[in-house]
């Protein structure tokens, strides 16, 4: 067969044998155009393996570990019941408000989109009324936006890597443990996933097009917005997205020669990213402004440069504070693979090295690869500004990642096989024998790609182990949480609300979202603060209120300087529930007699 009639292939198609000629000229490293064949070793091979095939494979695992994770209960983020009490509120007609309290304050932290999906969910399901009993459904198509994050994360691969590296990639996101966990949560996270990567095809595709039309890079920043309106991170994925646009527009002709008649030279070339950047700014603008109607200014900008976090009175964070910032959190990524020891450590540093490479490769393809110039596709800018974003939030946490790890399995199976195509080529004492190298290098990184995803599959297989030996206890939530007692004794004060709280009832917790969700009475924030402001509050209104004493030691506030500051004005608490150790009690507010009633 002639290379020329290899090239005319179509995307996608079975990796097969080609001469040794064809091998030797195509490296194992250098990913093809669309549609290129290319082959590892020197001889044919005696079979062919279709990526659809392997696709399934990977999708079928992923489904059958989601499927081993489901339960009906929420984590431990508090994220997950808030997205369930502002979903409710929309499905209800209520607004996007806290509807968990009697006053119904409206939101203004997380964006809406999320949980309007959940809203929809609940009104699809029959649930919008108890709330509690929407978990199953809001996590089965939280979930479902993991597979569709995939099916999405195809064809970006493809576009870097061969097809079978391609699924590979695929196969290394869709089993990433931490993946499978947050899918299997009522977390907005999987589902910005989707958007995102939705997102950045609809980029490939449109840089990729003859002559690109306005509405196609309309559209662009269109998704740009639903992905903001998902996750707020996605504000800095869009920065990085259009970025990308205006250097693209600015640098590169469409292809084909002239530029369309009614867009005439440099219009033509900065019209599509005028048209996405307008069209993002247009669509979050209403988000924005209500905002700032609420608030006065943006909390996450507030956050951000705030020299402590949740301390805006601490002043305003200086350039030396950000840089020790996003050194602190390098750190603490740097040291998530030390949980499985030295041997952790070593590995997560070789894998951090090959993911650079990688990138690199992508970035700068070899050969000057027209279908993909240097400067790399709108994922590669997306990747960095995310990077940057989290580095600099003040908050230490890996999940925050999340949105970068489909392109760090791709970059990272660029990486290892442009590894494996670099290192024969500095064999000079062993020349006869590179062909050979050439071939065993490529089926270590499949052999090495495998291995990672078996281990992935391994541990959230052992994840859902522990999932199906938590909920064959019995019991509900506090059963579920068992070996959490903390937990387990604050839910059982959220049973004790439902059965013996009034529906105008307030309870006052900590953690007061996810009692709300499992206990369907009011339940507003409440620190047991002993400031003026905090008692007068305390006092006030003739609802009748609970207080829940919690044992969890992390949070904030002292429960025990709140009685002598009730006394001192009269007022006292009664209690009406004590769980057995660790001791979480629930006590009615008593009022003084002239602010009763």
């Amino acid at each position: 067969m002639k290379p020329a009639r290899a090239a005319g292939r179509a995307p996608g198609a079975t990796l097969s044998a080609a001469p040794a000629a064809v091998a030797e000229a195509v490296p194992t490293g250098v990913p093809p155009a669309p549609g290129r064949r290319i082959t590892v070793g020197r001889r044919p091979a005696a079979w062919t393996w279709s990526p659809l095939a392997g696709m399934l494979v990977a999708l079928a695992c992923a489904a059958g570990l989601l499927i081993g994770q489901l339960n009906p209960f929420l984590g431990d983020y508090g994220d997950d019941a808030e997205f369930l009490i502002l979903g409710q509120g929309l499905a209800t007609g209520q607004g996007y408000a806290w509807v968990n309290s009697p006053e119904r304050p409206a939101h203004n932290r997380y964006p809406p989109g999320y949980p309007a999906l959940l809203a929809i969910t609940m009104v699809a399901s029959g649930t919008a009324g108890r709330v509690a009993e929407a978990i199953i459904p809001a996590k089965l198509v939280t979930a479902a936006t993991l597979l569709g994050a995939a099916l999405l994360l195809w064809p970006l691969a493809r576009r870097r890597l061969p097809a079978p590296w391609g699924v590979g990639a695929v196969a290394l996101f869709v089993l990433n443990p931490f993946a499978i966990r947050f899918a299997g949560q009522v977390m907005s996270d999987l589902p910005y996933v989707l958007a995102l990567l939705g997102a950045l095809v609809w980029a490939d595709r449109t840089a990729t097009r003859r002559a690109p039309a306005l509405w196609s890079w309309a559209g662009l920043g269109a998704l740009l917005a639903l992905g903001a309106y998902v996750r707020s991170v996605g504000l800095a994925a869009a920065v990085g997205v259009l970025a990308w646009a205006w250097w693209w527009s600015w640098r590169r002709r469409p292809a084909g020669g002239a530029a369309p008649a009614r867009w005439g030279g440099a219009s033509a070339r900065r019209g599509g990213a005028l048209a996405a950047t307008a069209a993002f700014l247009l669509l979050m603008l209403p988000w924005w402004l209500r905002d700032a109607a609420l608030a006065g200014s943006w909390r996450y900008l507030e956050e951000l440069f705030a020299a402590q976090y949740l301390a805006p009175g601490a002043g305003t964070a200086t350039s030396t504070d950000l840089l020790e910032r996003a050194a602190g959190n390098v750190a603490f990524l740097a040291g998530k693979p030390g949980v499985f020891g030295a041997g952790g450590t070593l590995v997560g540093v070789i894998g951090a090295i090959v993911v650079a490479l990688g990138y690199a490769r992508v970035l700068w393809p070899a050969g000057g690869d027209e279908a993909r110039p240097a400067g790399g596709g709108a994922a590669e800018w997306a990747a960095v500004a995310l990077v940057i974003a989290v580095l600099f939030w003040p908050i230490k946490t890996g999940r925050y990642l999340l949105p970068v790890v489909p392109l760090l399995g791709v970059y990272a199976v660029a990486g290892a096989l442009a590894l494996a195509s670099w290192l024969p080529h500095r064999m000079t004492r062993w020349e006869g024998r590179r062909r050979v190298w050439r071939a065993w290098g490529g089926r270590a990184v499949g052999a090495g790609v495998a291995l990672l995803a078996l281990f992935e599959g391994a541990y959230g297989a052992r994840e859902a182990q522990a999932n199906v030996f938590a909920l064959s206890a019995g019991g509900g939530p506090a059963g579920y949480y068992r070996r959490r007692p903390e937990w387990a004794r604050y839910l059982e004060a959220a049973d004790w609300l439902r059965e013996h709280a009034g529906a105008q009832d307030v309870a006052l917790a900590r953690r007061h979202f996810i009692l709300y969700v499992y206990s369907g009475r009011y339940a507003d924030k409440y620190r047991f603060e002993t400031s003026d402001a905090e008692l007068a509050y305390l006092l006030s209104g003739s609802a009748r209120k609970l207080v829940v004493e919690d044992a969890f030691e992390e949070l904030r506030g002292d429960f025990a300087p709140l009685p002598e500051a009730l006394r001192s004005r009269g007022a006292g608490l009664r209690l009406r529930f004590q769980s057995e150790a660790p001791v979480v009690r629930i006590w009615e507010l008593v009022r003084p007699p002239q602010t009763a009633g």
